[in-house]
């Protein structure tokens, strides 16, 4: 009787579990091997995807990871880990575009929302200007300034020169603390 590989179609299977189930069911490291089948080709990726966990501490810290940072302590390719330092920066293009153009804040739960989305992948400190007109439609968000791990200052001149560049009726100001 021959042996059964039971690995054999795995990928199949993670992928069709991906398509009808999402990645909520998914762990940590499952999310990373899904990944890594489109850049690591014919080869079981499942134990490295649990190594590049482990070596980040968490998918967060992984994702938002630098790319060489990524190639040098988990040992792959500059492709492989460029591929995975995509994913946060992808988000937060995908979050700017379903906000729209010019989306309404006419709420502290709206304005909230559509400031986490310009932190999405972010993993220094920034501080944005959000200049609305007077229907408390966006007219730009400015990114002022991007710190370090602990520390974005921002000068209060800029941020009136940004509200009056972008005819702005009113302001929100959003900081972050990725760290925590």
């Amino acid at each position: 009787m021959p042996e059964h590989n039971i690995h054999e179609g795995h990928r199949s299977r993670i992928r069709e579990r991906y398509i009808t189930e999402g990645l909520d069911s998914f762990s940590d490291h499952e999310v990373v091997e899904l990944l890594l089948f489109y850049c690591i080709p014919k080869r079981d990726t499942n134990e490295l995807a649990h190594r590049m966990v482990k070596e980040f501490g968490t998918l967060h810290d992984l994702l938002e990871a630098d790319p060489r940072d990524i190639a040098r302590r988990c040992k792959v390719s500059l492709n492989t880990a460029t591929l995975i330092s995509m994913v946060a920066p992808l988000s937060r293009r995908y979050l700017r575009q379903k906000w729209g153009n010019r989306p309404v804040l006419n709420s502290s739960t709206l304005a909230g929302n559509y400031a986490v989305s310009l932190f999405a992948g972010r993993v220094y400190e920034c501080f944005f200007v959000i200049c609305l007109d007077a229907q408390n439609r966006v007219n730009h968000a400015a990114l002022v300034h991007e710190g370090t791990i602990n520390e974005a200052p921002v000068y209060p001149r800029i941020i009136v020169e940004t509200a009056l560049r972008h005819k702005a009726n009113s302001i929100i100001l959003a900081h972050n603390h990725p760290g925590g």
